[in-house]
């Protein structure tokens, strides 16, 4: 169901960022995934915090594009 709806969302949107959460483990998968455009992808049972730090990073371009041109990093935290 998972790489269903994400490959549904990618072409919909091909800018819409896409954080995969899965149970799995597998290097394959995470390369598949972000070789398919997700953004992140974070493994079952994922820290909140660290998810917060990801969403903020991928869903707020325009705070993130305003801090980057006052000259702070522009990686994840």
């Amino acid at each position: 169901m998972g790489w269903t709806c994400f490959g549904k969302l990618r072409r919909w949107d091909q800018q819409i960022p896409i954080v995969m959460v899965t149970a799995s483990g597998s290097k394959e998968l995470a390369v598949r995934a972000i070789g398919m455009g997700a953004q992140a992808y974070m493994l079952k049972p994922f820290d909140v915090d660290e998810l917060q730090r990801v969403a903020d990073y991928w869903f707020r371009p325009f705070e993130r594009s305003s801090s980057e041109s006052a000259g702070e990093s522009s990686t994840p935290r």
